[in-house]
């Protein structure tokens, strides 16, 4: 077991297994709870359907800040230790305090953060905010070292990232009509291939330069928030009109 496992398990449990476990059990609850979404074949409608062509459209910006949002967000997760240990002399327990401060907030935040916010914006207010946080808390990380200001900026960026996840698969089942299923399928592609991404650019660049993946992610983040500001009034009054 690695140095690393052994300081969070002192009596010896294999934290591999451990996960696996977790895992297993999770899909067990998974395929006895989750109800089954596909349609009744009455009311199934093909993919190149006019009426699927219609609502499509309505499914390119959150699948396009899907894409952007988890980009960011892997990009932080899979460079994080290398830049704590090498910029801030971070221990791998002190690593993993920051990952429990990011995980904590999107967890604990997430939906109090999409109900009490949706009084007042939309959702589409709430995704650009969200991704405006998010760059903000990655380019807090190249300013700060003081650990409680560290853990401040971690803090910020998992806030962003709980405002858009929730609001975007809002944006999805709204705008998907009765294919909400095959829409939430390209959903979770759009996630994958940020999360696949994100490392694969972190690792380069930090490898060029080791404040590089934040300077880069946090540029990335603002101007896709930009683009997104932009784009929401628009396409709030396509979906009234076509509504």
């Amino acid at each position: 077991m690695s140095h690393f496992a052994q300081q969070f398990s002192p009596i010896g449990i294999n934290l591999k297994l451990l996960a696996a476990i977790f895992m297993f059990v999770a899909l067990l609850l998974a395929w006895r709870r989750l109800p089954e979404s596909t349609p009744h074949p009455d009311v199934r409608v093909a993919a190149t359907s006019p009426e699927w062509r219609r609502f499509a459209p309505r499914l390119r910006f959150p699948r396009g800040r899907a894409v952007a949002s988890q980009f960011g967000l892997a990009l932080f997760e899979g460079t994080f230790a290398l830049f704590a240990q090498e910029r801030l002399q971070y221990s791998p327990a002190q690593v993993g305090i920051a990952f429990v401060v990011c995980g904590g907030v999107m967890a604990i935040f997430q939906v109090p953060a999409a109900t009490l916010l949706g009084a007042h914006w939309s959702a589409y207010a709430q995704v650009w905010s969200g991704l405006t946080l998010m760059a903000l808390g990655t380019i807090l990380l190249l300013a700060v070292s003081a650990t409680p200001f560290v853990l401040a900026s971690v803090a910020i960026l998992a806030l962003g990232a709980a405002m858009i996840s929730p609001n975007l698969a809002a944006l999805v089942s709204r705008g998907a009509g009765n294919r909400t299923g095959a829409a939430r399928g390209a959903q979770g592609a759009a996630n994958s291939l940020g999360q696949f991404a994100g490392p694969g650019v972190g690792g380069i660049l930090f490898a060029w330069q080791t404040t590089a993946p934040y300077a880069f992610g946090s540029a990335f983040l603002f101007s896709v928030a930009l683009l997104a500001a932009v784009q929401s009034r628009r396409l709030r009054i396509e979906q009234s009109d076509a509504d």
